[in-house]
């Protein structure tokens, strides 16, 4: 039996993401770190965690299509930020789903 003709659902298909973009988001969320952030102080963020994460997202977005690849501040590429910032809004979604 090979990986693919395993039952769907029965466990995630790892093997599908893309382990070097990941890589990326990791140093996007160590930058958040070498800034002084606590780890997972992203999980305990505020009641209006949407807001502050779409605008985050959107401006990575926006830098994106207007041509500016790297982040300034980070010397990162925006799309690894937007990745770490997908991620995050992915986890928040998570937690409200589950009634955490």
């Amino acid at each position: 039996m090979t990986r693919d003709s395993k039952p769907r659902g029965a466990k995630a298909p790892m093997y599908l993401l893309p382990v070097r973009s990941l890589w990326g988001i990791a140093k996007a969320f160590g930058h958040g770190r070498d800034k002084g952030y606590e780890r997972d102080s992203w999980k305990h963020a505020r009641d209006d965690w949407r807001d502050a994460y779409t605008s985050a997202a959107m401006r990575h977005v926006c830098a994106i299509m207007d041509g500016e690849a790297t982040d300034p501040d980070s010397g990162l590429p925006h799309a690894y930020h937007l990745g770490a910032t997908a991620l995050i809004l992915i986890w928040h979604h998570d937690e409200d789903q589950a009634g955490g």
